[in-house]
């Protein structure tokens, strides 16, 4: 007997749509096509009128994570159940060492807190913050024993930044290991020496916080890092690109073949910098900022012409109040916007619902793409045969309010308040098992450690 059959649906993958049943016994999915061939199940869900898309993957989750005097404020379980609320399926979470703790302890630490509280699979990025040689034997132990990717930041001196010799060391760790390097690539230089004249000149908003990260430090630090990465031959991921300005750099990284890949998100694709006039600006300060209506369009553009890969969230559960105690001095002010339950479906309604993208480039940039760079694929990431039976139903005619107060994350606010939303997810099924039942949340905890492998790169 099966134990779930989800019957007339819309099945989207990647690279076509077709109408059919799925049968899902002991995790797996074992067969696609017309459920009056099956065998009997157990249960049954009927998707008519709903797209049947894979579990969502998101690689760049913060939880427990510290900053300066801050520390984000959701669970395990707690960001796990509104990543299921989102449609995301699978979360790989960032391992960062705090102060001189070693990568190896940080790694260890993460996977504790995880263990049998989560709603959703998960996995981690092992993450490097000192050059010194245990670091990078613990790197290198890392990658070779089921993380293969390790985040390394070329920004935050004073905290997480990494020397260049230090990345390049790591960058040919990487790829002596077949992995893959995640940078967050802003220009430390260039953005101190802007944040000490803004401090010296008194202006020290959420407004100068944006303007002492203009879109050139990004663009140049891309730029930079390119024949390093070039010379490692390392697969390297640029996280959450902001601005048209890396165009050039990732168009010509791409035609020399180099394994360079970008990662965009839904609130550098919806949100704008006008929001730092705001009065309550210090809600949405990230790094990098927010930028302008014009980058926004382009970076959509991005999509479109091939040269953005993935969508991940972000996510970083900082409250209103984390956010209020520095409102008029950003440098010490927590970074990040909360997002892991949001992402999907604001990919979804701004991209699907108006036009820009279709469902199969919806789950490419939110699913199949991710799953193939983090080496879970094709396990997850989509709908076969064989594939784990990690499923989302989007009702695509729902429309609603994006409001606080029906969202499951551990913080009292949401960047997208007040957002008109088209397409709502109605069901998430992770493992086989009804975790989202008709939008109600099941109870159950079902998340499992992902088994990784190499990078899939095409």
């Amino acid at each position: 007997m099966l134990d779930l059959i989800i019957k007339n649906g819309s099945i989207v993958n990647e690279d076509a749509t077709i109408n059919g049943d799925i049968a899902i016994k002991d995790g797996k999915i074992i067969a696609i096509g017309d459920s009056s061939y099956f065998a009997d199940s157990i249960k049954t869900i009927d998707a008519s009128g709903k797209l049947v898309v894979p579990g969502l993957v998101d690689s760049h989750v913060h939880i427990n994570m510290e900053m300066g005097e801050f520390k984000t404020t959701d669970t395990m379980e707690n960001a796990t159940v509104a990543s299921a609320f989102g449609g995301t399926t699978s979360i790989i979470m960032f391992a960062i060492p705090v102060g001189d703790e070693r990568p190896l302890t940080a790694m260890e630490n993460t996977r504790n807190l995880a263990k049998d509280h989560c709603a959703v699979n998960y996995s981690f990025h092992a993450a490097i913050t000192r050059a010194n040689e245990q670091s990078i034997h613990d790197i290198s132990d890392m990658l070779s024993d089921g993380i293969p990717s390790v985040k390394m930041f070329s920004i935050y001196k004073s905290s997480v930044m990494l020397p260049s010799i230090g990345i390049h060391r790591v960058l040919n760790e990487v790829q002596k290991h077949n992995g893959i390097a995640l940078i967050h690539s802003e220009s430390a230089p260039y953005i101190d020496a802007l944040i000490d004249e803004k401090i010296s000149h008194g202006k020290t908003t959420p407004y100068d916080h944006m303007m002492s990260r203009p879109p050139l430090s990004e663009a140049m630090e891309v730029s930079n890092l390119l024949p390093m990465i070039e010379l490692s031959g390392a697969t390297t991921l640029f996280v959450h690109m902001t601005t048209s300005m890396v165009r050039n750099s990732i168009e010509y990284a791409k035609n020399r073949g180099l394994p360079v890949f970008t990662e965009l998100c839904p609130h550098y694709l919806t949100l704008t910098d006008e929001a730092y006039s705001r009065e309550n600006g210090q809600d949405f300060v990230c790094s990098p900022p927010l930028r302008s209506k014009e980058d926004v369009r382009k970076m959509w553009g991005m999509i479109n012409d091939g040269l953005a890969d993935i969508v991940s969230s972000d996510h970083s559960a900082y409250t209103k109040e984390q956010k209020l105690v520095y409102k008029d001095f950003f440098p010490k002010m927590p970074n990040g916007l909360p997002g892991i339950e949001t992402r999907g479906p604001v990919m979804f309604s701004e991209g699907v619902s108006k036009g820009r993208i279709s469902a199969n480039e919806f789950v490419r940039l939110c699913s199949s793409k991710s799953a193939k760079l983090m080496g879970i694929y094709p396990n997850k990431g989509i709908i076969a045969p064989g594939a784990d039976a990690d499923i989302v139903l989007i009702n695509p005619s729902v429309e609603y309010v994006m409001t606080t107060s029906e969202l499951h994350m551990m913080t009292d606010y949401t960047p997208f308040e007040g957002m008109k939303m088209k397409g709502k997810f109605t069901d998430v099924i992770v493992g086989g098992k009804s975790v989202i039942e008709n939008g109600v949340y099941s109870g159950m905890i079902a998340g499992k450690e992902i088994i990784r492998h190499a990078p899939i790169l095409d």
